[in-house]
């Protein structure tokens, strides 16, 4: 049975809150730092990665995030694409190749329900359904006015291990 409880954030703020839980429990995993930005996305940039030293000929390397979430994914016809209509907004600031630091989107896939979010127990603390990213910086400008829709491949896991690839690629002055 569900519980009950009257003190209840935003169930948007709580898909917010809990996107960043799930990238911040992945990067403390593989051992980079997250800086969290609590603005009002002035730039399309809710965390930023930060790595230290490294081998490459960029020192440190960084990689920003837009973070979304959606307990209701829509898919391509094949299922190997997510659809995720972006603000046009977010789009905008997402794509080009022009910044300093490189940039990807992130999509937490939830379960429909909060208490399928999570399972805890005293060995162990799961976090359901997977994130996926992607990289606008190659796409098109777009003239929609309100949203566009972007795909984000199934295949696109964010896991510790692309992690580590895109922050060696950073390093050595490629971007994800």
């Amino acid at each position: 049975m569900a519980r009950v409880c009257p003190f209840k954030i935003d169930p948007e703020k709580q898909k917010e809150l809990f996107c960043r839980a799930y990238v911040d429990a992945l990067v403390s995993a593989g051992g980079y730092t997250l800086v969290s930005f609590n603005k009002n996305d002035d730039d399309s940039i809710d965390v930023l990665i930060c790595a230290k030293g490294g081998p490459g000929p960029l020192k440190s390397p960084r990689l920003e995030i837009q973070l979304k979430s959606t307990a209701v994914p829509q898919y391509d016809k094949s299922r190997s694409n997510i659809r995720y209509p972006l603000k046009q907004k977010n789009y905008n600031e997402l794509i080009g190749d022009e910044y300093h630091t490189a940039r990807i989107i992130a999509l937490l896939v939830l379960p429909a329900t909060v208490e399928h979010w999570l399972r805890m127990s005293e060995d162990c603390l799961t976090l359901y359904r997977g994130c996926y990213w992607l990289s606008l910086r190659t796409l098109p400008t777009s003239s929609h006015r309100s949203k566009t829709r972007i795909y984000i491949p199934r295949t696109n896991v964010f896991t510790i291990d692309v992690l580590d690839a895109m922050m060696l690629a950073i390093a050595e002055r490629r971007k994800p």
